[in-house]
């Protein structure tokens, strides 16, 4: 029998994850139109390389990276930039973006086949296992390649460990514990052969013997799948883990796979020896690394009761999301409320006007009842917050010191370890807005330090 590994903590939601489990991923058509954020990743936004007028092959690049902490965006159509300024970005600011329209010819006068071959970066080859970690960190760094579980972390500065810090372990997450998201789902069994690849790129790449894929037993086909791909694959183990959320965070991962506690901030897994890569980007990175593919499209997932067909999509970044709806089908209704990710730590919407970006999971449309806000209440102090929190912390202690203005106490007692995962505002009887409360009080505490 199969050892299912968990952490403590935790909560168990619907998973909803019916809607779309068993849908193949569609192609969407390019696009007319893609607005290009350059900051869609965590650190330093790229800075545009390109001119108004200028003419764009898929995949060049659009906007180069800025620091170490950063990444370089691509033109995801062949066209025209037509604008380079402030658009609405999907994380609820404006972000300097690069505008691109299609074009039906080459410029007048210019006898160049349009639409130009996409581009490739020169040194990509299937012989990978004689590639050094940095001519492989290089071509992932140079292809743009983020984190696609949702933080964004350039790859490449991940593959990059400082000196001092060894890497034991690498560690794949499908556990894919949204609810509703089913993107790497689809990806572990459409994709599995570059997941197998990606893999033994990365392990190259951090100079490790052993890897470990953790995905949740409510997707038994993909542990399946997986299972017989590594078969053959030294030093790579598949690992059923038990359906709880968040069971794909990272520390949380790394505890139920290793048993290893990642310290507290600014503590990362590489101060346990691990770093972790989601399946989603294994993918990516086998794609640059072979065939020389800068990342400007990836896999999202369209759910939730509003939308007219459900559909897991896989679409060029900069995609505007009127357009991805279009492409499925519309919505039934307006719906009452709109959610890029999940629904536990995603990001509400206010109007459909906002483009695909890298770190977009999905989209969720839901209609009064499924987003209705239940009235706040006093805290009953029944300790349903403390029991769940995945952290070990005391949620509505936290909030009593947030509410009473002592944010020098909420620090006490460890705000910034939050990890917003929602899970102690799910489990409240009292229906009390905890997480929102951490959220604001974190920004406070990192606005009193500037």
């Amino acid at each position: 029998m199969a050892i299912r590994r968990t952490f403590r903590g935790g909560i168990h939601p619907d998973d909803h994850k019916d809607f779309t489990s068993s849908l193949s991923v569609q192609d969407m058509p390019a696009p007319d139109r893609v607005v290009l954020p350059l900051r869609q990743h965590l650190g330093a936004p790229a800075k545009a390389v390109v001119q108004v007028g200028q003419r764009v092959a898929v995949g060049q690049v659009v906007g180069e990276a800025t620091g170490f902490v950063s990444a370089p965006v691509h033109a995801s159509i062949a066209g025209e930039v037509t604008a380079i300024a402030k658009y609405r970005h999907p994380g609820g600011f404006l972000a300097e973006s690069v505008v691109i329209e299609a074009r039906d010819a080459a410029p007048e006068g210019d006898e160049s086949p349009w639409p130009p071959e996409p581009f490739r970066m020169p040194g990509a080859s299937h012989d990978y296992g004689s590639m050094d970690a940095e001519h492989i960190r290089s071509l992932i760094r140079n292809a743009g390649i983020v984190g696609m579980g949702g933080a964004a972390f350039p790859t490449a500065v991940k593959l990059s460990p400082p000196k001092g810090k060894k890497v034991e372990l690498l560690i794949i997450n499908g556990a894919e514990c949204e609810p509703f998201l089913t993107c790497d789902h689809r990806c572990m069994l459409e994709e599995t052969d570059k997941i197998v690849h990606g893999v033994k790129i990365l392990m190259r790449a951090l100079g490790v013997s052993s890897a470990i894929i953790g995905i949740e037993d409510n997707k038994p086909d993909a542990i399946a799948v997986m299972t017989k791909a590594f078969a053959g694959v030294l030093g790579v183990t598949v690992a059923t883990c038990k359906v709880k959320y968040p069971q794909g965070g990272e520390k949380q991962l790394i505890k139920a796979l290793t048993g290893r506690e990642v310290p507290p901030p600014p503590g990362l897994p590489l101060d346990v020896g691990i770093v972790v890569q989601n399946v989603g980007t294994a993918a990516k990175v086998a794609d640059a690394v072979m065939d020389g593919i800068t990342f400007y499209e990836r896999t999202i997932t369209l759910s939730g009761s509003q939308i007219a067909k459900p559909a897991n999509v896989r679409v060029r970044l900069g995609t505007m999301l009127g357009d991805v709806l279009e492409f499925c089908g519309g919505l039934k209704a307006d719906p009452a409320k709109v959610i890029m990710g999940g629904p536990m730590m995603g990001v509400s919407l206010s109007d459909l006007d906002v483009p695909v970006v890298k770190g977009t999971s999905g989209f969720l449309f839901f209609d009064g009842l499924a987003a209705a806000e239940l009235e706040a209440g006093p805290c009953l102090r029944c300790g349903r917050c403390v029991d769940i929190c995945p952290l070990r912390l005391r949620p509505a202690e936290i909030a009593q010191f947030i509410e009473a203005g002592d944010l020098d106490g909420a620090e006490a007692m460890h705000v910034r370890e939050c990890m917003e995962c929602g899970s102690c505002s799910y489990i409240c009887p009292a229906n009390r807005w905890l997480v929102q409360l951490f959220r604001i009080a974190k920004a406070k505490l990192n606005e009193r330090k500037k």
